[in-house]
């Protein structure tokens, strides 16, 4: 199926909080009082989390490896002999 030994990711991983892919209380950022048209520090925000203070940190060791790999691909080749 892998001919080539092809490793070729289709994605990057690109959340940066755990609470961001699931619904974990403890790694979501709480947007609630800011005003999002101002701005807001992105990373402030995760430090300001309940994980972050903890052993388990709020970054999501995911962030930035590679993500969905293709498949590998399949042929088949006949012959076919008449007499």
């Amino acid at each position: 199926l892998n001919l080539f030994n092809q490793k070729t990711a289709r994605a990057i991983f690109n959340t940066v909080n755990r609470g961001a892919r699931q619904a974990e209380g403890g790694s979501a950022i709480d947007l609630h009082g800011v005003d999002l048209f101002k701005g807001y520090d992105y990373n402030a925000l995760i430090a300001a989390t309940p994980d972050a203070r903890g052993t388990r940190g709020a970054l999501d060791p995911l962030f930035g490896k590679e993500d969905l790999f293709n498949t590998g691909f399949q042929g088949r080749f006949g012959v076919k002999f008449i007499f």
